[in-house]
């Protein structure tokens, strides 16, 4: 639902993601550590958007272990070798990096899982989410769940999946640069914090 109360209603929890983000940095900076600006910007946009799109606070940003973002970061890569390579060896033979690049699809598509698994668990105890869902992916398995819609929780764990790869990376690239740009233009980021 994009309509501006609904996304009024997100503000505390992209406030809740930005501060964590803030606090990674703020211990960094008190250690004199340094910060790979990307890797935390994609942090922060999967957290963002698990927690708004999702209605799950997977908090990346609190830990280095291994979560769903350190998946994240295995496939793309793998992928563009895939699609660059001028045979498609892998469908012959598996390399070590084959094998690491099913294991991460099949611990994002885990994680894909337990988002839905989770939603449906609070459509159940809340039969009103059906008509007022609180995040797309309630929306989604709603609309999914109406008579003769020819969606199946397969699709919605695409859609799922497709706004956790599409999305966490171009908008991480996107306030990277902006990071960058406005660092470079004193002007242009005084008029932004004012």
């Amino acid at each position: 639902d994009g309509n501006p109360a609904s996304v009024r209603r997100y503000f505390p929890a992209m406030q809740d993601v930005t501060q964590r983000l803030v606090v990674r940095w703020q211990k960094a900076a008190a250690t004199g550590a340094a910060i790979d600006l990307q890797a935390d910007l994609m942090r922060y946009t999967v957290d963002t958007i698990a927690g708004l799109a999702f209605g799950d606070p997977v908090n990346t940003l609190a830990s280095d272990a291994d979560v769903i973002q350190n998946h994240l970061d295995q496939i793309f890569p793998a992928l563009f070798k895939r699609i660059l390579s001028p045979l498609p060896l892998w469908r012959w033979h598996s390399s070590t990096a084959d094998k690491a690049l099913a294991l991460n699809i099949l611990e994002v598509n885990a994680a894909v899982a337990g988002f839905i698994a989770k939603a449906r668990a609070r459509i159940a105890g809340d039969p009103g989410l059906r008509s007022q869902p609180g995040n797309l992916l309630e929306a989604m398995l709603a609309a999914a769940d109406e008579p003769g819609s020819g969606i199946d929780d397969a699709q919605v764990a695409g859609n799922v999946l497709t706004m956790l790869l599409a999305g966490e990376d171009t908008t991480a690239n996107t306030l990277a640069w902006m990071i960058d740009l406005l660092w470079r233009h004193p002007a242009a980021l005084a008029r932004a914090r004012a």
